[in-house]
Parts: structure tokens; C-alpha cells; sequence
């Protein structure tokens, strides 16, 4: 057999299998996004944050707005900061970072370990009309003890866990409607939660 008619048969076998898979997949060539999605996962497209005061990094889906405010006493002494972390996803779900630090206590918090986290719990609760409490459970989040938590209000989910470190308070919370809940996502998100190396 001549090498141009191998050539000719090697191409046409070829092509037949290019047809077949085109038929099979529907002739359907994955967007860029799509491959990055199966390259790197469903998360490919978050990113690692970390904050500019250095108390944290977490992994969001897009880049967060950042908000601070100060607490002060009677005296003008400042008693706490208060930053806030929030990304939005393409499904209107919402992720949030709060850190809470106080000063007033030295190198530790107003209150046990436990009771400030059960207060979070509560209080956000209590922070809206028509709030159930589903469940709670202790769990450990970047090596700390933690209490996580879950809300509904109508179709509206809220999942919340609290963790203490040091003289800081920190809060990490999903907010999605039923339409478009996925644990998943809530899980990949404080997976990825890791403390910084900042007193």
C-alpha cells in the first residue's frame, strides 16, 4: 500500500472520530471558562484574599469590599475595631469576614471564649424579626475551637461559624436564598479560612 493512501486512511479515521465525538457532546466546544472550571475545579474562579491588617486570608468569589470602624468610650479611647469583609457570587449569595478586636482586656476577651461565641449566635438571631434557629454545633475552624450555626428566615439561609483568637472575634457567614443554597460553597469558604500571624 502506498504511504499517500495510509495518509488518506489515517486522516479519514481521524475524521470520523472528530464527527463522532462532536455528535456525542452535542458539537458543543467548552468556553475557556468551562476548561478553566474542569482544569481547576468549581472554585477556580475564587480568589485568595488576605486582609490588609493581616488577620486572616480566605478564599472569595470575587474580590471582597472592606469596611472598618472604631468604638470608643466616653474618654475617646478606642475600646474595639470592627472590619468587615464581603464578595458577592454570580447566584447573589453573600460572604462575609468580621473581625472583632478588642482593647480593653489586654491580650484576651471581655468574656470567656464560649460565651462570646454563644452570644454571636444569639444576638443574630435576635438581630432580625422572623430568624429561626435550624441547628448549632461546636466544631474547630483554623486549628480554634468554633461554634457554627444556621438560620432560615422564609427562603433566606444563613450560615454563620464564630471563632475567638487572642483579643479578636471572628465571625464567617453565608447568606444565600433556597434557590440557590450550596453547603458546598459555605464549606470550600471556611475551609480555606487560615489565621494570620499578627498578635
Amino acid at each position: 500500500m502506498k504511504k499517500s493512501t495510509i495518509l488518506l486512511i489515517s486522516v479519514a479515521v481521524l475524521l470520523i472520530i472528530y464527527l463522532l465525538f462532536r455528535a456525542w457532546t452535542g458539537g458543543a466546544t467548552p468556553t475557556p471558562a468551562e476548561q478553566q472550571t474542569k482544569v481547576m475545579g468549581p472554585y477556580g474562579s475564587w480568589m485568595t484574599y488576605e486582609a490588609p491588617s493581616k488577620l486572616f486570608s480566605a478564599s472569595f468569589p470575587a474580590k471582597p469590599e472592606y469596611g472598618t470602624n472604631l468604638t470608643r468610650d466616653d474618654l475617646g479611647i478606642t475600646t474595639r475595631t470592627n472590619e468587615m469583609y464581603g464578595a458577592e457570587d454570580k447566584d447573589s449569595s453573600v460572604y462575609l469576614v468580621s473581625v472583632v478586636r478588642y482593647f480593653t482586656h489586654g491580650d484576651s476577651l471581655p468574656l470567656a471564649d464560649e460565651q462570646m461565641m454563644s452570644n454571636v449566635m444569639y444576638d443574630t438571631l435576635d438581630s432580625e424579626k422572623g430568624n429561626q434557629l435550624v441547628g448549632f454545633r461546636k466544631e474547630q475552624l483554623a486549628g480554634r475551637p468554633a461554634l457554627a450555626f444556621t438560620i432560615q428566615n422564609g427562603s433566606v439561609t444563613m450560615e454563620v461559624i464564630t471563632l475567638t483568637n487572642k483579643n479578636d472575634l471572628i465571625i464567617l457567614t453565608y447568606v444565600s436564598d433556597a434557590a440557590n443554597y450550596k453547603f458546598d460553597n459555605f464549606q470550600h469558604f471556611i475551609n480555606s479560612f487560615k489565621l494570620g500571624d499578627v498578635n
